[in-house]
């Protein structure tokens, strides 16, 4: 059976890019795909197999995404830029409608929206940690409440929720009205996936043991990345430490001044990637020792890296365990609380307050962590966990399997 299937995501790489090598496993078996993202991700969502539909996106436009650190902030900017997403899928699919909708966390709102106006079966693609009636991320992201109680699916969510996501609550609720949806806003919202892939190992999900199958934990799916350059380990010797803020809050240049502060002279070789946030030429001539970037291959980087320096998105994170590369974890926003929480708790990171963070307190906590053995067996152990999970066959695979069901 061939299938005509939509993947939707803001074009924010940590989300977009684990889809990409699902989509070649996808496209090779003779599926037909169409992804609509952001315009800069259309050239790789295209590399990959799938047709591109793009919209004007916010998360394109740096210079105009005004985000503080709160998670409202973010909130109401998803929201927004979701409904761009919206427009734009609808105008060019409603006559030729796919089979299926899959659509990112990011975006899960205008995914499932579409779905249910169209009476298509969903699929959650997840980068994130996945919630089931007995773990909520939400309730975990605003209260670092970790119960498996069972979740009240039409109050304790908006309960949850901090006096500024309010607003937040309230554009979900108009756009559900304004689409003919007639859901309670709190039970959209706490909904469980009727099928969830989650793209990390099910040991590193919270209460991982509590998931059905309706949840496949595939682990990371990795793509061939040339569009992103290629790097050249260094012939020093030296151990490398990379060093990223990801690629959404990354407008920290004090942030990575410090960075080569902490380094210059130090017997590591440094890679910083600022992403757009910054221009690598405002960190001034930087020494032998180290190198800035806007982007680069992170993986390239990790086959050799000693320790990753992070903020905590999902992404760099899984990467580096992937590599079994111990972390330091410096979070930027409110947005990655859950995870650096989680890193800490199974003993693969140390984490440090951005507020407080030194030039000094920084290159000690990278050299403590790069001679921990703690830390060290602790990322085996997790990377362990990662190649037996599957990856993007497993995760093709999966969506076949649960489609051929629902579609037959």
């Amino acid at each position: 059976m061939s299938l005509h299937l939509l993947f939707m995501s803001m074009p924010q790489p940590g989300h977009v890019f684990p889809n990409l090598a699902v989509i070649e496993e996808l496209v090779r078996e003779g599926h037909r795909v169409t992804f609509a993202t952001g315009a800069s991700l259309a050239d790789a969502v295209g590399a990959a197999g799938a047709t591109a539909v793009p919209y004007d996106s916010v998360f394109d436009r740096p210079e105009q995404l005004e985000m503080g650190s709160e998670q409202s902030d973010m909130a109401l900017v998803v929201h927004d830029d979701g409904l761009a997403m919206l427009a734009a899928a609808e105008s060019v699919l409603t006559d030729d409608r796919p089979d299926a909708v899959l659509y990112d966390t990011m975006t899960a709102q205008v995914g499932r929206v579409l779905a249910e106006k169209w009476g298509l079966p969903s699929i959650q693609l997840n980068p994130m940690f996945a919630s089931n009636e007995k773990f909520n991320m939400m309730r975990a992201m605003f209260t670092q409440e970790e119960s498996d109680a069972p979740v009240d699916t039409t109050e304790s969510v908006a309960a949850a929720m901090p006096p500024e996501m309010q607003q937040w609550f309230a554009k979900t609720t108009a756009m559900l009205v304004d689409n003919g949806i007639d859901t309670p806003v709190g039970e959209w919202i706490a909904r469980v996936p009727d099928f969830g892939v989650v793209y990390l190992p099910q040991a590193f999900q919270y209460s991982g043991e509590l998931f059905d199958d309706r949840f496949a934990f595939v682990g990371p799916c990795v793509s061939d990345r040339g569009f992103l350059g290629t790097w050249q380990v260094p012939d020093t010797g030296l151990p490398v430490v990379l060093v990223s803020l990801g690629t959404v809050v990354n407008d920290r240049p004090d942030f990575f001044k410090s960075v080569v502060e902490a380094f210059t002279g130090a017997p590591f070789h440094v890679v910083i990637t600022v992403g757009k946030g910054v221009d690598p030429a405002t960190l001034g001539p930087l020494p032998e020792n180290v190198e800035a970037h806007t982007f680069v291959p992170h993986l390239a980087v990790l086959e050799h890296a000693r320790v990753c320096v992070t903020h905590g998105g999902m992404g760099g994170v899984l990467e580096a365990l992937t590599q079994a590369v111990p972390l330091v974890v410096v979070p930027q926003s409110y947005a990655s609380a859950a995870i650096v929480h989680r890193v800490d708790q199974l003993g693969l990171a140390r984490v440090l307050d951005a507020a407080d963070l030194t030039p000094e307190s920084l290159r000690k906590a990278v050299e403590e962590t790069a001679a921990d053995e703690r830390i060290r067996a602790a990322v085996r152990d997790m990377q362990r966990h990662i190649q037996e999970a599957g990856g993007a066959r497993r995760a093709a695979r999966e969506i076949e399997n649960h489609l051929r069901r629902v579609l037959a």
